[in-house]
């Protein structure tokens, strides 16, 4: 069985792994472990090669899906992927609307091509030869994926579900930056977007995230979060197990204490923000107050005739500037028990963090 049928549209971008393990087109000049590991360190030279280009990672997965895809027609022995990565990320720059320059991405990215070379800027005749190299090579992954830049990514339909839950902005927040990094993290260590869709995908990462979080996804009733994404609960936990296993136990243990520390500042952010208008409020009442009363205190009684009020007025004055000034300490005992309140609520949205415990330890699997 061949793989490039797909060239006519027959078949969507999406294979079982274990189709490409025993038809893909390298696998007369290798076997599938090394192909697997090449696919891998392609995926990680487009990630440099974008950040050196100070390209946004959404242009970064974009040239990863087209690399993969080309792969899955091409062999690895007649295209080093080298060339195919910068290819690949030039034509996912014209597509994410993050264009680059072609000879500005050549300059930049040479270091990764040919680290103990050094390209100087009047050297424009090997600059010209491999511009011409990238913009052929660009022609042949057009013509490979029949042109077809549709490309959708797990990070919007992420989002848009999260927005529909009725929680804590700040459990909100947390919850889709996790999400963010296990897709990101799957593009890098893994080959899931040629293996699942990407509606499968986001259901996936947002299980996991919510898992780390100990936050609770709808699972019963007639809309459970894995049917919004057209799926099924036994294949989100299959993947979702998949992506667990490919961290070692001290990343996980890393990511974790990541999610902690982030849950924290934007809690912490977020009860200061809460705080801010009723503590400005209080303040300016504190201000209005402390003017009256000043004012009260100097009013003049120049006139001899009132003298016989100025004990009662004086009394008065003294009795209001007494009453002000006790509502400006309840004022601030008030303020005082605010904050303290909500600490409190920040240490117990902090105690709802996962247990440790209760994730199941990954398994160390090379093999996707």
């Amino acid at each position: 069985m061949d793989l490039s049928h797909i060239k006519k549209g027959v078949v969507p971008w999406f294979f079982p792994l274990e189709l490409l393990e025993r038809y893909s087109p390298s696998r007369n000049s290798m076997n599938w472990s090394k192909e697997f590991e090449l696919r891998l360190e392609a995926s990680k030279f487009i990630q440099k090669a974008g950040e050196m280009l100070n390209l946004p990672f959404l242009t970064q997965a974009t040239g990863i899906v087209l690399f993969q895809r080309f792969y899955t027609v091409k062999s690895f022995e007649k295209y080093p992927y080298q060339n195919v990565c910068l290819a690949g990320l030039f034509l996912a720059g014209k597509k994410e609307e993050t264009f680059c320059h072609i000879r500005e991405l050549v300059r930049k990215t040479y270091p990764l091509l040919y680290p103990n070379k050094f390209l100087s800027k009047e050297d424009d005749q090997e600059l010209s030869r491999l511009c011409k190299k990238l913009l052929d090579l660009e022609n042949d992954l057009l013509h490979v994926i029949s042109f077809d830049l549709e490309i959708d990514h797990p990070y919007d339909q992420v989002v848009d579900y999260i927005k529909k839950l009725k929680s804590d902005k700040t459990y909100q927040s947390t919850l889709a930056q996790t999400a963010w990094n296990f897709i990101n993290d799957c593009y890098r260590k893994t080959i899931f977007c040629i293996l699942y869709p990407p509606n499968i995908i986001s259901a996936a990462v947002l299980s996991l995230a919510a898992q780390f979080l100990n936050f609770k996804l709808p699972v019963d009733g007639q809309n459970p979060f894995w049917k919004h994404f057209g799926t099924t609960r036994k294949v989100v936990q299959e993947i979702s197990l998949k992506i667990q296993n490919m961290y070692m136990t001290k990343d996980l243990e890393r990511i974790k204490l990541s999610i902690k520390e982030n849950l924290k500042s934007l809690s912490k952010n977020s009860l200061q923000k809460r705080n801010s208008s009723k503590k400005y409020e209080i303040e300016q009442r504190i201000k209005s107050r402390k003017r009256k009363s000043l004012e009260s205190s100097m009013q003049p009684t120049n006139n001899t005739s009132k003298n016989e009020k100025l004990g009662i007025d004086q009394n008065q004055n003294i009795n209001d500037s007494i009453d002000i000034h006790k509502e400006i300490e309840q004022d601030l005992i008030n303020l005082g028990d605010n904050n303290n309140k909500n600490n409190e609520n920040s240490n117990d949205l902090n105690k709802k963090y996962i247990d440790n415990n209760q994730l199941k330890k990954p398994r160390n699997n090379n093999k996707k």
